[in-house]
């Protein structure tokens, strides 16, 4: 796991991997099967979850946006990687709504920009920081509708 972010209005534990996949699990079933033994880890397929491919390689951010503020849309959930790329996802069906990418550099972290921002970021649903330095060559905004 490289990346991970919990959604406890959901209940999901959403994990990105070193393959560029996503796992979205159940939280509470898979700290179950992970920190206890017993008959349920003989079932096949326990817990279910969700594999999200997109990336081309390691996921080394993810954000779930509405977690921060409920202005954004409780079906996204945007993840960012080595390989130059943030993609939104649709958290429920799995699908990639859009993907962006940079020739910049690797994703090193997402934001959601803070409630008293001026209108035109507040529309944005994240900034990404290049080489870990905010300025403003380096710093993008992805206009997300």
């Amino acid at each position: 796991v490289t990346a991970s972010v919990y959604i406890p209005s959901q209940g999901r534990l959403v994990c990105g991997r070193e393959d560029g996949s996503i796992v979205l699990v159940p939280a509470t079933q898979t700290a179950i099967v992970q920190l206890l033994q017993g008959e349920h880890m003989l079932r096949r397929g326990w817990p279910p979850h969700r594999t999200l491919r997109g990336h081309r390689n390691k996921v080394t951010c993810v954000l779930y946006p509405y977690q921060v503020s409920p202005r954004y849309d409780q079906r996204s959930l945007v993840s960012g990687g080595v390989d130059f790329s943030v993609i939104v996802w649709d958290i429920f069906t799995g699908e990639m709504k859009h993907i962006f990418c940079v020739h910049g550099g690797e994703i090193t972290q997402l934001i959601v920009p803070p409630e008293n921002c001026s209108v035109r970021p507040e529309m944005c649903s994240c900034f990404y920081c290049l080489q870990g330095q905010v300025s403003e060559s380096s710093l993008k905004v992805l206009v997300v509708e």
